[in-house]
């Protein structure tokens, strides 16, 4: 604890306890990042003593690091003053409250008839029923983000805290970008510590032989400046608005260093709690304490339940909050991925075979029980499906893990294979234990087995979750699905069951869809006749023969790689095609580089993943090249690729989507699995349904614009002699 006594200006009021006052102006002052104020030298002045903790004291001292500041004193009598100034600048004399008035009567939304509608909708049924869970599907495009904006400060002026929760940081951040202009109440970002750098990983990294001489001066460099924002692309620059002075991002070192893609350089549970990233970590969460509006992603409201159901202390406040939440269709599957696990027997083997190269003792030994174990669930669960832990024999697990606890014990051992050693001995915990849903799955060609382990259900939970929320907005583009038959019209059961929502119709209010009129306003493009039998994928019965299995997905690839050539070749603008797994993205990816398309690719790899991919494929058509992304994963839902710099007619930023495969199979957890042996395959083929409308909205995101096309390759879905859900999607197009 340090105590320092400042001189400041006696206009500023400083109740007992002083210091208490004096810290949460200078701690509001560094989270903005203002510049230490002066005052006039006539100005009456008072000296105060203040207490620092080394906390407080770490925060300040990263920032006179970062901008060359020295004597201490002045600075926080300069940081607080700052505040302050500020604070009076945003206070509302009584005089002009009618004036304010009129102008929060202007239209927030310039005219757009279809995003007042939605607001409209949500905001009268917010008044009928102060306590409902509001479901409200908004076309993409429509300006969600907007809408959750104005609520969210409507809202914060009658309960407070209002939690504004996206699936995405990059999303969350976009959110954040737009409330700047109206939100006025004291606002905080929520990140997770994996966000931020740890400086001894960093070293660790810059001492390996392979960093190039470039690379270590530009990190080195960046970290000596306090990590700063490094582009105006990135999701830290949309974060700015609410927390100006976030710094130490690991998307901001990436943006500087592309060659840091997969390095363990993140931070974690063991990053040390005095370093300067973690100091900015923590000031992010004290400010969330007390904010009216607080900012989070899906997994962070997720894990808040979690920890408090475990008695531990949450992420969030305590107060029963208001939930707005953006993308809502994705919320049930986080859940299911935090309260599940699941372990590759094949990695596994890989780091036991590694381990055993090394000499390490009784290696070798869990590698021959690792074959076991897997030859054991081939034979007796010859399917992909759930695991009946009564007929699986209990020796060769049992040894297996009392192996894996020895081995994780080790010194020396990475971090990644302890991590991989300690996340199988928990998986075969609970297979013994027989109260978790076990499944197995193999792969297509080798049959290597996968182990999931979690609970069957999260009912209970999310009646918790519901029960515990003052209000709730879900809000998505995909909310609603029309039913089995050409009959049905769209409802909301799916999502329903997805999140357990409350089943009393006075909580519960389903609102019409809200689609603008220029959704729709782009060419649907289908195989041709001759093309079907090339653009049909393999169907998983012929993974049942290796070589003929390898052989169909070679020709698939093949068929895929022209298409996309012919695709790119007319294409306007660049090119985003939506596949279901990093498998298919290599082989297209293969074929398309030996055609000469090297140079307009962007390929998303497992290493770089999808924040490199998305910066590539921007910088790429900033150069006028057509960029072609072959994607995955969160490139299915909530990207938004228009370029808001140019007219809509001019924005050929993103011309063309294609969908070469139903994104069957992208799900994989013991509740979805559970769900679908209990309800039918129906449930699966409604969850694709689901992310097949997500994908499609990936190409109108602003009206006007020009030259869209949408590709809809699998063939499947336009041959009448396929099952009845192929045909199902085709009522998804419009």
């Amino acid at each position: 604890m340090k105590t320092s006594t400042i001189t400041i200006p006696h206009e500023i009021k400083t109740p007992f306890p002083r210091s208490t006052r004096i810290m949460a102006l200078v701690r509001e002052a560094v989270m903005r990042d203002l510049q230490p104020l002066t005052w006039d030298r006539n100005t009456r002045t008072k000296h105060v003593s203040i207490r620092m903790s080394d906390r407080d004291l770490a925060l300040v001292e990263n920032y006179m690091q970062r901008h060359g500041h020295q004597r201490l004193a002045r600075v926080l009598a300069g940081l607080a003053y700052a505040a302050w100034v500020k604070q009076q600048k945003n206070t509302v004399p009584l005089n002009k409250r009618g004036e304010e008035k009129t102008q929060a009567a202007d239209d927030p939304f310039h005219g757009r008839r279809e995003q007042r509608r939605f607001y409209t909708q949500i905001h009268n049924a917010l008044e009928r029923h102060a306590d409902s869970v509001i479901l409200a599907e908004g076309g993409t495009g429509l300006g969600k983000s907007r809408v959750l904006k104005v609520l969210a400060g409507e809202m914060a002026q009658k309960h407070s805290p209002v939690i504004v929760a996206a699936p995405t940081i990059q999303v969350m951040a976009q959110i954040v970008s737009e409330s700047a202009t109206t939100v006025t109440g004291p606002t905080a970002v929520l990140l997770g510590r994996s966000q931020f750098v740890d400086p001894f990983k960093l070293d660790l990294w810059l001492a390996s032989e392979d960093v190039s001489p470039d690379d270590a001066a530009a990190v080195r460099t960046w970290i000596a400046q306090g990590g700063p924002i490094t582009s105006e692309t990135g999701y830290a620059a949309n974060l700015r608005s609410a927390c100006p002075g976030i710094c130490y991002l690991f998307d901001d070192l990436l943006n500087l260093c592309p060659s840091l893609a997969g390095a363990d350089v993140c931070a974690d549970e063991h990053t040390d709690d005095r370093s300067p990233p973690m100091t900015v970590y923590r000031s992010l969460r004290d400010q969330a304490l007390s904010a009216d509006i607080i900012f989070c992603t899906h997994a962070t409201l997720i894990a808040d339940k979690q920890l408090k159901d475990r008695k531990c202390t949450g992420l969030l406040p305590e107060r029963t909050p208001v939930l707005l939440i953006d993308e809502a269709h994705q919320l049930a599957s986080v859940a299911e991925s935090l309260h599940s696990s699941s372990m590759s027997l094949m990695v596994l083997r890989h780091v036991l075979l590694d381990l055993r190269t090394q000499k390490v003792r009784e290696a070798g030994r869990a590698a021959e029980l690792c074959d076991a174990l897997m030859d054991l669930l081939r034979r007796t669960f010859p399917e992909s499906g759930p695991v009946s832990s009564a007929r699986l024999p209990c020796k060769i697990p049992e040894n297996l893990l009392e192996k894996l606890k020895k081995l994780s014990t080790v010194t020396d051992l990475s971090a990644t294979y302890r991590s991989v050693l300690n996340r199988s001995a928990h998986i075969l915990s609970a297979l013994l234990r027989r109260d978790y849903g076990v499944h197995v799955k193999y792969s297509s060609v080798r049959r290597w087995p996968s182990i999931m382990c979690g609970p069957l259900s999260l009912s209970s939970f999310f009646s918790d979750f519901w029960r515990q929320t003052k209000a709730a907005v879900l809000v998505s583009g995909t909310l609603y699905l029309p039913g089995r038959t050409p009959l049905d019209g769209l409802n909301s059961h799916y999502m329903a069951t997805l999140l357990n929502l409350p089943s009393t119709s006075n909580r519960l209010v389903s609102l019409p869809p809200v689609h603008p009129h220029w959704n729709h306003a782009y060419t649907t493009c289908i195989p041709g006749p001759q093309e079907i039998p090339a653009l049909t994928p393999p169907s998983e019965s012929a993974a049942m023969d290796e070589e003929n299995y390898v052989t169909l997905t070679s020709r698939w690839y093949d068929a895929v790689a022209g298409k996309l050539h012919e695709i790119a070749e007319t294409a306007v603008g660049g090119v985003l095609v939506l596949f279901t797994g990093y498998e298919a993205i290599e082989g297209v990816a293969a074929r398309l580089a030996a055609s000469g398309m090297q140079p307009r690719l962007v390929v998303q790899s497992r290493d770089a993943g999808f924040a490199a991919a998305r910066r590539q494929f921007i910088e790429l058509a900033h150069r006028a090249v057509r960029p072609v992304w072959l994607a995955t994963g969160p490139a299915w839902t909530g990207l938004d690729l228009s370029d808001p710099t140019k007219a809509p007619a001019d924005d050929n930023l993103l011309t063309d989507v294609v969908i070469p495969r139903v994104p069957f199979g992208t799900e994989h957890t013991t509740i979805h699995e559970h769900r679908k042996a209990v309800r039918g395959f129906s449930m699966e083929v409604y969850r694709a349904a689901f992310m097949f409308r997500q994908g499609i909205g990936r190409l109108m995101r602003r009206e006007g614009v020009q030259n869209r096309r949408l590709w809809l390759l699998d063939a499947r879905v336009w041959r009448e002699d396929m099952p009845w859900f192929f045909a199902y999607f085709r009522r998804l197009v419009p």
